[in-house]
């Protein structure tokens, strides 16, 4: 992937619908900067409030997710079951 992820902090609010929204902090705005993804109810997965509010808060971690998982791997032996979970994740990630 040669397109790069936004870069974070991002941080969960919330939509005029009241649907959980990830934002990307933004000094050049008064509190919220643009969306980066608007979490929206999976009707044949009977969504609850609490289960788009946990999507939400992964999805806004994933940028600091990727950066500790490039850390461990530097500290992690190659060859070992955590070291492929590991590389596995940042290829995903990557789009890889």
């Amino acid at each position: 992937m040669t397109t790069k992820h936004t870069p974070g902090p991002w941080h969960v609010g919330r939509g005029a619908d009241g649907h959980p929204i990830v934002y990307v902090d933004c000094p050049a705005s008064e509190g919220s900067g643009p969306g980066i993804a608007h979490v929206c109810p999976i009707p044949h997965m009977r969504s609850t409030q609490g289960t788009k509010e946990a999507n939400a808060h992964l999805i806004a971690a994933a940028p600091d997710l990727l950066a500790a998982c490039d850390e461990a791997l530097n500290h992690i032996e190659e060859g070992t079951t955590s070291y492929h979970y590991i590389s596995a994740a940042i290829a995903k990630a990557r789009g890889e």
